[in-house]
This record gives C-alpha cells, sequence and structure tokens, in this order.
C-alpha cells in the first residue's frame, strides 16, 4: 500500500511540474522534499483506510465517499507540482462554487495573488486541510491565471 501511496503522489506531483512546464532534468531538491512531505502525509492515513476498506461491508457509500477524499489528496500532490513549477504566476480563484463556497473562496475570485503566495499561506482550493474557510475538502476551485 506504501508503494501504491508512494508511486501515486510522485506521478501526480511530476505531472504538475510538467504541466507547468518543468522537464524531468529541472527537478530541485526543494522539489524531492516537497514530494516526500507530501507521500509522508499520506502514510499517516494507510492504516485507517485500510482499516475502514475491511469493514466497509456494512457501508459501501462511506467507503466510496471516503476513497473519493483520497484521490481528492492525490490530485493536491499534482497541483503542488504545477504551483512549484509556476510560483511566479499571477491567479485568481476559478471553477464553479458548487452548492456552497466560503467567503475565503468567493474573495480570491477577485484578488489576485502570486502562486506562491497561495502555497504560503494555504489558501489552496480543493486541497483537503487548507487554511481557507472551506478546508478545502469539497472545494471545486481552481487557480487560473489572470490574463493581462
Amino acid at each position: 500500500m506504501r508503494l501504491i501511496v508512494s508511486e501515486a503522489v510522485s506521478n501526480s506531483y511530476f505531472a504538475g511540474l510538467e504541466e507547468g512546464g518543468v522537464t524531468p532534468d529541472e527537478f530541485t531538491e526543494e522539489d524531492a522534499a516537497t514530494v516526500d512531505g507530501l507521500i509522508y502525509d499520506q502514510f499517516e492515513h494507510i492504516g485507517g483506510f485500510v482499516q475502514f476498506v475491511l469493514g466497509a461491508c456494512d457501508n459501501l457509500e462511506a467507503a466510496y465517499d471516503r476513497t473519493d477524499l483520497w484521490v481528492v489528496s492525490i490530485q493536491a500532490a499534482g497541483q503542488a507540482g504545477l504551483n512549484s513549477a509556476k510560483q511566479n504566476e499571477m491567479v485568481v480563484f476559478g471553477g464553479i462554487d458548487g452548492e456552497e463556497s466560503c467567503n475565503d473562496c468567493q474573495r480570491f475570485k477577485t484578488e489576485a495573488h502570486r502562486r506562491k503566495w497561495f502555497v504560503a499561506h494555504n489558501y489552496l482550493p480543493a486541497t483537503p486541510g487548507s487554511a481557507l474557510a472551506c478546508s478545502g475538502w469539497l472545494c471545486q476551485h481552481e487557480l487560473v491565471a489572470v490574463r493581462p
């Protein structure tokens, strides 16, 4: 399970870097430390996830919901790679509001900052555990470039 998680997080991060225009030979020690941190964050959830799956026969809907949340966490690694590659790009929140949209998400739809500012303040859309009022768990926003 640890190997699966390691590969999923690493692949997602590298895909984000590539989407941002960074080639594999430009991978830095800072990137390596970021990937390691993202992987170890997910390792903390493996034991609980396995126990949950073993008992999921009684509640398959809850198992699907929990799996969806883990997929969101893996996708966040790709966003971290993209944010690293394009850290100086000016962005705002884009995407749909969904059923609910927190005050922070609404504010950042019009308030532009560099990607690295959003990372430094942990205001990351669709990233579980972010400092946004919605905590990013079910957030459907994304960082989009501000066009001059």
